[in-house]
């Protein structure tokens, strides 16, 4: 049950959905997604959670960051 990755993506999935500005649901979230691969779903959630984002250094840092994600999806 603990260390389930695949287990905890939902819960993490739902808890983002909820609040997308929460930096600790962003990171495990990031964590999981990484480690799967899943560059398609990591390139949203960095855009989402960009949105959340007072800092304009930052809004950009994780907008390009999404933008690179979803394109090596693409290719």
């Amino acid at each position: 049950m603990f260390g389930d990755i695949e287990g905890a993506e939902p819960y993490l999935d739902r808890a983002f959905t909820i609040s997308p500005g929460d930096p600790l649901v962003f990171e495990k979230l990031e964590a999981v997604l990484s480690g799967k691969g899943a560059n398609a779903r990591l390139g949203e959630v960095y855009a989402l959670a960009a949105a959340q984002q007072t800092v304009r250094a930052e809004q950009l840092r994780m907008l390009q960051k999404a933008a690179e994600l979803l394109a090596d999806w693409q290719v």
